[in-house]
């Protein structure tokens, strides 16, 4: 049987494939994406990732049992309390963050999130599932028009 997780990231596949082959992306994996573009997208990303904090803040209070709390308190911890972005392997400015996203921590905390993801999805009508993938679709363009803003160095279009 195909996880929910499978099946979220084959919804939009296309989506993700433009994401992992975005111009801002391929630059930076080169060293070529010009310092003022990456600097941009740190400042966007900060913004962004105190407004996540909020949200998840939200999840803490509307848990419905501790371990969900922890779960979310813990996201809203480590929100908070990142302090340094890394910079590519051959680029000092880049290398922390391609260091930081690439880092097995991330990997281990992405795999957790997924486990979580399909327990909490476990038993889901059919309407509820689509709904979740929805959300998720949506997301993934958000995703995409943020990388989008941050190459042009636009304001945010939504």
């Amino acid at each position: 049987m195909t996880s929910v997780c499978e099946t979220l990231r084959d919804s939009c596949k296309e989506i993700w494939h433009e994401l992992h082959s975005h111009p801002f992306v391929a630059e930076m994996a080169a060293g070529t994406l010009p310092e003022r573009k990456f600097a941009f997208y740190i400042g966007q990303n900060i913004v962004f990732l105190r407004e996540l904090a909020r949200a998840m803040a939200l999840g803490v209070a509307k848990a419905d049992d501790e371990d969900t709390m922890r779960d979310f308190a813990a996201i809203v911890s480590n929100i908070v309390d990142f302090e340094h972005l890394p910079d590519a392997p051959d680029h000092p400015v880049y290398r922390p963050w391609i260091e930081f996203f690439g880092g097995q921590e991330y990997w281990d905390t992405l795999d957790e999130v997924k486990a979580k993801l399909e327990g909490l999805c476990e038993g889901m009508s059919q309407s509820d599932l689509a709904r979740i993938e929805d959300i998720f679709r949506t997301s993934s363009r958000l995703e995409q028009m943020f990388w989008d803003m941050a190459y042009n160095e636009s304001a945010w279009s939504v």
